[in-house]
């Protein structure tokens, strides 16, 4: 006994890698025109398959949005296993750092980012290739003025072996 055919039309389509590499442009561009909106709307299409893809510049969504002061996004990435030890091409600065130097980020929640990384296990030791660590460059960005900047050396102290 013979099945029915069935013809399934081709639609003209990219292949799945070209696909995903267009999703992760976009996410890419949309993070550093600071557009986090359509960061989360791309990012819950499943477009973040490759979260530590870094772009020309050498960083990572988490590193724009953590620089940003994006502390949903940082969040959301970091819940999507985004790597919080990954080092933005030119400085060698990880997202902890970037953040730590941004304390003033108008629209940003630069100490609730600080706190998505330190809890997702950011390394506050962790130097720049200048061997500036995410403590010295808030010592300098925040000026010890803000209410935040004791918090953050307290957590790193309690850390310290």
């Amino acid at each position: 006994m013979l099945g029915a055919l069935v013809f399934i039309p081709l639609l003209p389509a990219l292949p799945v890698g070209a696909m995903w590499a267009q999703r992760n442009a976009a996410l890419l561009v949309a993070a550093r025109r600071g557009d986090w909106e359509k960061v989360k709307g791309l990012l819950s299409e499943g477009a973040g398959l490759r979260l530590n893809q870094t772009g020309n510049g050498g960083m990572s969504l988490l590193m724009l949005a953590a620089r940003a002061g994006a502390a949903d996004v940082c969040a959301s990435l970091l819940a999507s296993r985004a790597d919080p030890g990954s080092r933005e091409a030119a400085s060698g600065s990880t997202a902890l750092v970037l953040a730590a130097g941004a304390p003033e980020r108008k629209g940003g929640d630069v100490p609730a980012v600080l706190r998505a990384l330190l809890g997702a296990s950011a390394d506050p030791e962790a130097g720049n290739k200048a061997g500036r660590t995410a403590l010295m460059v808030a010592a300098e960005a925040w000026r010890v003025q803000s209410t935040f900047f004791p918090a953050f050396m307290c957590w790193a102290v309690v850390k310290a072996p």
